[in-house]
């Protein structure tokens, strides 16, 4: 397959910001599918500006104003909306370990983590409305609702021991633990797809972070599963483990924040997850 060149790869940005695409809106957004048009020309004989000239007729101003209006749904649904929800959850968490009046703070935590579970359910549902785009947004489907009900089935039965003593044998913590397993599966697996079909160097780049970060965090997820055969054998190390993951989760959330990637929600909800079901099985 014909790769572009970067001076190639800009001269297709600047034609669709001349087109009237919005830079900051549509270019992350619309920029990988315009150059493998190109590239899917060149690889059967065109030149480069031929394949330009035939792609570019394509796009009229109905597809403009499509794209448009889809990127502005993503953007104050998936992102701005859901960015919130995640920072409601987390702030309500940070408040269940600061307060505690009368059991409030059993409470408000699982209040945090209610409102996690449903932000892995629009996951889970954004992913089954994608099915016609590909059968592996039903797998991605499958895996969030998987995450989902681990998160939420698990963060019950620990509040139910910790405020009314049912005997849970542990369930809670690996239906949890299983939850964040499932969550970093999809995540993994979707960014590596990003990251194979991605060109510019931007979106390379970011998607390439996206991809270590949930490869981390599914090696992490499956350790701490390995641990519950031999959790009376590792109990004592396994305060070293949770250390580790903590500390992995807040320089996660610092990179983010510098590279000003907090609006991808996916990644932010799987680092903010991985913090909240890692500390409340913390000895802090």
């Amino acid at each position: 397959m014909t790769s572009l060149t970067r001076e190639q790869i800009e001269f297709i940005k600047n034609e669709l910001i001349t087109r009237s695409f919005s830079k900051s809106f549509l270019f992350n957004e619309y920029i990988d599918h315009i150059c493998c048009d190109v590239e899917n020309l060149m690889h059967k004989g065109r030149s480069f500006d031929e394949a330009c000239q035939v792609v570019s007729s394509k796009i009229g101003e109905s597809q403009i104003k499509d794209a448009q209006q889809e990127t502005l749904y993503l953007l104050n649904h998936k992102y701005i909306i859901l960015k919130k929800i995640l920072y409601l959850a987390i702030l309500l968490f940070a408040t269940s370990w600061i307060i505690n009046i009368k059991n409030a703070a059993n409470w408000t935590g699982l209040l945090s983590f209610i409102i996690l579970s449903a932000v892995y359910l629009k996951f889970a549902s954004d992913f089954f409305r994608e099915r016609r785009r590909g059968n592996i947004n039903i797998l991605f489907s499958l895996f969030t609702l998987l995450g989902f009900a681990g998160t939420l089935s698990g963060i019950i039965l620990i509040f139910l021991n910790r405020n009314y003593g049912a005997d849970t044998r542990g369930h809670g913590v690996d239906l949890t633990v299983f939850g964040w397993f499932f969550f970093s599966l999809v995540c993994l697996i979707y960014y590596i797809r990003e990251y194979k079909v991605s060109i510019h160097p931007v979106a390379l780049g970011k998607n390439r972070l996206f991809t270590w970060i949930a490869g981390l965090n599914l090696i992490l997820t499956g350790t701490s599963i390995l641990t519950f055969p031999l959790y009376y054998r590792l109990s004592g190390s396994i305060f070293y483990l949770i250390i580790i993951i903590l500390v992995l989760d807040i320089l996660f959330l610092l990179l983010l924040l510098i590279k000003r990637y907090m609006n991808n929600s996916l990644i932010v909800a799987l680092v903010m997850g991985s913090f909240m079901i890692v500390f409340i099985h913390s000895p802090f």
